[in-house]
């Protein structure tokens, strides 16, 4: 089994980290375990356990994807969710807008 076949067992992206892996891999456990499905799919429920398995041994042991892109001095992985590089770009703007607040209101007081 290939690292592409593995994916597309557990229905992760390449880029997934591996916390998505396992919870990837818990829900298919869940949906294919052999006491929980029906009798009529049980031996087809065993073969699913072993690929599932398989597939997330082979995906556990390599390590997780973080592309990065440089970013006016700043390095914002590019699997970031939208909260998390709105977070970081507001932090850029505040750290560029307190200075530059603080230079002006000593401007205006001298």
């Amino acid at each position: 089994m290939d690292l592409g076949e593995a994916r597309r067992v557990l229905a992760v992206h390449r880029s997934a980290t591996p916390i998505q892996v396992k919870e990837a891999y818990h829900g298919m456990l869940r949906r294919w375990h052999p006491d929980l499905v029906e009798s009529s799919l049980a031996s087809e429920a065993v073969v699913r356990t072993q690929r599932i398995n398989e597939a997330y041994e082979l995906l556990r042991r390599q390590p997780a994807v973080r592309p990065w892109i440089g970013w006016n001095g700043w390095l914002i992985r590019t699997t970031m969710g939208r909260f998390e590089l709105q977070l970081v770009l507001w932090t850029a703007f505040l750290a560029f807008l307190v200075p530059t607040f603080l230079h002006f209101l000593a401007w205006v007081l001298r």
